[in-house]
Formats: C-alpha cells, sequence, structure tokens
C-alpha cells in the first residue's frame, strides 16, 4: 500500500542519499512535499556532497519529489504560517516548515530523521527512516504470504 504522500524534512533525505536508497521512498508515496526553505537552506546547506544526488532524484522525470515555496500560493502561505511561527517557539525552521506544509496541504505524515523534535509534531504521523524500513518489511511480507496462499 502507497500512501498518498508526506512531507519532507532534510535530515531523511539526506541519509538516504548517504546510501543511494532514496528510491525506498517511492515504495511507500506517490508524492514527497519538500518544503522551498528546506530545499533552499536545509539541503543545500547541510546535504554536501550529496546534495547531487538529492537534488538528481528531485529532478529526474516521473519524480515523486516536487518542492514547493508557500510564499508563492497565498492559500498554502495563509493556512500553514500560523502554525510554522508556533512550531518556531520549540523547534527547528525546517521542522516547523514541514508542520506548516502538512497542515495547510492535509498532509498529516511528516517524514524527518530529527528525532529530538519529533515529540513537538504529535498533532501528524511523523517517520523515520527506520520506520519506512520497518514498514516495508511488513509490506514485503504481506506480499510474500499473499504469493504463497495463492500458490
Amino acid at each position: 500500500m502507497r500512501y498518498t504522500g508526506a512531507i519532507s524534512d532534510a535530515d531523511i533525505l539526506i541519509n538516504l542519499a548517504m546510501v543511494n536508497r532514496l528510491d525506498i521512498l517511492e515504495l511507500l508515496f506517490k508524492e514527497i512535499i519538500i518544503p522551498q526553505f528546506v530545499y533552499d537552506i536545509e539541503i543545500k546547506k547541510n546535504a554536501g556532497r550529496y546534495y547531487g544526488v538529492i537534488n538528481e532524484a528531485i529532478h529526474k522525470d516521473g519524480s515523486i519529489f516536487k518542492i514547493v515555496d508557500r510564499k508563492k500560493d497565498i492559500s498554502i502561505n495563509i493556512l500553514a504560517r500560523d502554525i510554522i511561527e508556533d512550531k518556531k517557539k520549540v523547534i527547528g525552521p525546517g521542522e516547523s516548515e514541514c508542520a506548516g506544509y502538512a497542515q495547510a496541504l492535509r498532509i498529516p505524515i511528516i517524514i524527518s530523521d530529527n528525532y529530538t523534535e519529533l515529540k513537538w509534531l504529535d498533532e501528524f504521523v511523523t517517520l523515520t527512516h527506520n520506520n519506512i524500513l520497518e514498514r516495508l518489511q511488513k509490506t514485503k511480507q504481506k506480499i510474500f504470504l499473499i504469493i504463497l496462499i495463492a500458490n
């Protein structure tokens, strides 16, 4: 089962790019929204040599990754702004942007590897790369069982 979408912070993309496995996200999600701030500031600043891997995945044909700029979409900006400002009081700017986009776009899943700040996002479903790998493993087990039963 693939989820419709998720909002992504930078750290999980960087961690998956380090092992060249951004493709794992395609198995679980139809679309990954990356806030423009996360792309411009967090990824470009922190990805180092893995920036090229992430950028290539974002811009390839048929990519599930989509960069969205709330400053260019007034309705997203209006819906996201209050929660971003509220969350900035307790978490970093990347995570607060993700929370705002999740609220504005009605996408309740945020993917992030910043474990320390996830407790401040409890109104959303937060997935780390470990959670994603666990879900994939369970999906593979279910598919294997279905194949066994069908045969």
